[in-house]
């Protein structure tokens, strides 16, 4: 999850993310958050959103066993769902 603490959508996500961490705990599946906090941590991760073409906030990348499945923008946490649904 490419997220930032400012941004409103990303706080909408914040709770249909626990609510997935919750549901796929002991399938292998593990969340990960990189927060773009402006004046802090923006320099340190600038690098990683330009080589993983993160233009937006929230995006969620999908990955199994090293290779991108699916990439999700925005608040459609129905969608995301059914892509790590297929990746279990």
């Amino acid at each position: 999850m490419f997220s930032s603490p400012y941004c409103g959508p990303c706080l909408l996500m914040e709770p249909k993310i626990e609510e997935m961490v919750q549901e796929f705990s002991g399938t292998g599946v593990q969340i990960f958050k990189v927060n773009l906090t402006p004046g802090k941590s923006a320099s340190s991760v600038k690098a990683l959103f330009k080589e993983l073409s993160v233009r937006e906030l929230p995006t969620f990348l999908a990955y199994k066993d090293g290779e991108l499945q699916g990439k999700i923008v925005g608040t459609r946490s129905a969608e995301l769902h059914e892509l790590i649904s297929g990746l279990v």
